[in-house]
């Protein structure tokens, strides 16, 4: 759970239920975007390839087999969806329930980095991020594995005109990050998490630097896009806390949420940084066991639900928690049946419209058979 600087937070009368379950072995969801209370469209991975499905009041109405993808937005009657393989990154666009390749040409990668995040504004405006694997000769280790030339990860943001994605180098980020600096036995990094659009002018983009050794701390940063310029900013790591990490972003006028997760005294536990007029302002970490926040969405400023998981392994279990106010209020996530017996489930995506908030999850069970792997829809009504 969260807490805020003004006190412990509140339970919450809110309460979740399973409206789906899906039990093919092997399926998992990554994203959900919904244009309605009643309308989303999910995608993830099958058994045979990428999946998505639709649904209708938190029910499958249809599925189908898609590409891979790990981040999706929706608008009326358009849905953008990006992913990544080793071929390189890709996006693509689903319209009447048809998906077609989107063209994008992203910096060359050693590994074939996902964008893991989205957000479009319109038809001719949207934002992908993530990041990219690259060498590099900068303070590389003698005696590294790799020889002179190391390895690291750089943070890549395409945008769509309307015709085609191209990679913005507009948006400015730490000195760290641009070169990510190695250094022996580590995997340092930097990279984009989170995209969030309010309007065609006004876009947060989230990151972090990750040095790969510690006790260094990981430094995360936001990019704020305003009247067509970029502003850099950094995101402060909670009390205590030795490293961090940004998992989403959202936004509404004026307010920003990003989530995501901080290691403190050796434990993870779910971590929020807050956006207030240029400013942000660490919200966490949870006082209460240990996890992480996976997803966010906000409908207005500071109403905000951010899901994810609690604890570890077997007793992982689905974790929602709501901003309003300016105070956290714990949720009530309903578990899937299925994952009681053996195994864990957590929420990976949640999105909201006006009162009625859709999330969706994966889970571990255990059926007559053995082992059973699926993921689940959850829906409430604020």
């Amino acid at each position: 759970m969260l807490a805020t600087g003004a006190g412990t937070a509140a339970s919450a009368t809110v309460r979740w239920r399973v409206t789906d379950l899906q039990l093919t072995d092997g399926a998992s969801v990554s994203a959900i975007s919904c244009v309605s209370a009643g309308s989303c469209v999910v995608v993830g991975s099958g058994a045979r390839g990428g999946m998505s499905a639709d649904l209708t009041d938190g029910v499958v109405a249809n599925d189908q087999k898609v590409p891979f993808a790990d981040a999706i937005t929706c608008r009326p009657g358009n849905c953008v969806a990006t992913g990544g393989s080793l071929r390189g990154f890709r996006a693509f666009r689903v319209t009447r329930h048809m998906w077609t390749r989107m063209p994008l040409v992203g910096p060359p990668s050693l590994y074939g980095e996902a964008l893991t995040s989205t957000a479009c504004q319109s038809s001719s405006l949207c934002f992908a991020v993530g990041n990219s694997s690259t060498h590099t000769t900068v303070d590389c280790p003698a005696d590294s594995i790799s020889g002179p030339i190391c390895e690291t990860d750089l943070p890549v943001l395409e945008r769509w005109d309307g015709r085609r994605w191209s990679q913005d180098s507009a948006p400015p980020v730490p000195v760290t990050a641009q070169a990510a600096v190695p250094v022996a036995s580590a995997e340092p990094f930097s990279s984009f998490e989170g995209v969030a659009c309010v309007t065609a002018q006004r876009c947060v983009v989230v990151g972090e630097v990750w040095p790969g050794v510690e006790p260094t701390p990981t430094e995360l940063f936001a990019d704020t896009l305003n009247a067509g310029s970029w502003t850099l900013a950094g995101i402060p790591l909670p009390e205590a806390a030795s490293t961090a990490s940004l998992a989403s972003v959202s936004c509404s006028r004026g307010h920003c949420l990003a989530v995501g997760s901080a290691t403190v005294a050796g434990k993870l536990a779910p971590f929020a940084a807050e956006q207030q007029n240029g400013r942000w302002t660490a919200l966490g970490p949870g006082q209460q066991g240990s996890g992480a926040l996976t997803s966010v969405s906000c409908t207005r400023a500071g109403a905000c639900i951010a899901v994810g998981y609690s604890g570890s392994g077997a007793t992982e279990r689905p974790l929602v928690d709501r901003l309003t106010g300016g105070r956290w209020r714990h949720g009530a996530a309903a578990v899937p049946r299925q994952s009681r017996q053996r195994g864990g489930s957590s929420l990976v995506g949640v999105s909201c419209v006006a009162s009625t908030c859709t999330a969706v999850g994966n889970y571990n069970g255990s059926t007559h058979k053995g082992t059973s792997l699926g993921w689940f829809v959850e829906r409430t009504q604020l």
